[in-house]
């Protein structure tokens, strides 16, 4: 299943098929990121719109995943 980190309905379709296939979790490990445009650019040379999308995927996706998959990770 292909997800997007930075769609919020694409993470809960994924949370609720882990939870429809699995029931709970053991563990999570995020690991995706955007690292392109951004490692070993100055701070001034990397464009806003870049530095909004990685905040966006790299941050924001994490605590969505961590949120969406909450429940499963308290029922193990």
């Amino acid at each position: 299943m292909k997800v997007g980190l930075a769609d919020p309905d694409s993470i809960t379709a994924m949370a609720t098929d882990i939870a429809s296939h699995e029931g709970e979790l053991h563990g999570l490990v995020n690991n995706a990121a955007i690292a392109t445009g951004i490692g070993g650019a100055e701070y001034d040379a990397i464009e806003i719109a870049t530095w909004d999308r990685v905040m966006q995927v790299n941050v924001r996706g994490t605590w969505l995943v961590t949120r969406a998959c909450g429940p499963m990770l308290c029922a193990s």
